[in-house]
């Protein structure tokens, strides 16, 4: 952000050219956050319904499940990682 004494000598501020980015926006709250968070974060997911929350928790609850869903069928990787010291999983 400039400073505030480039702007000594103009006839606006800082914060009005900051508001000026937001179009008619402005004028509401909501739509100035959204507009913000638009701005600010490029990530932009598709609509979710809550699976990847859902997903999310189980995985909180039962960590192993990802090494038994892409293991499962070798029971040899799971024999390994008891030799290492690795936790048997099955």
């Amino acid at each position: 952000m400039s400073r505030f004494s480039k702007y000594l000598d103009k006839d606006y501020l800082p914060g009005e050219v900051y508001e000026a980015t937001l179009g008619a926006a402005r004028f509401e709250p909501v739509a100035v956050q959204q507009a913000l968070a638009e701005k600010k974060f490029k990530f932009k997911p598709a609509r979710d319904d809550g699976t990847y929350f859902q997903r999310f928790m189980v995985l909180q609850n039962n960590p192993e499940l990802l090494a038994n869903q892409a293991f499962g069928s070798s029971p040899d990787f799971f024999k390994a990682m008891s030799m290492f010291g690795g936790s048997g999983y099955n």
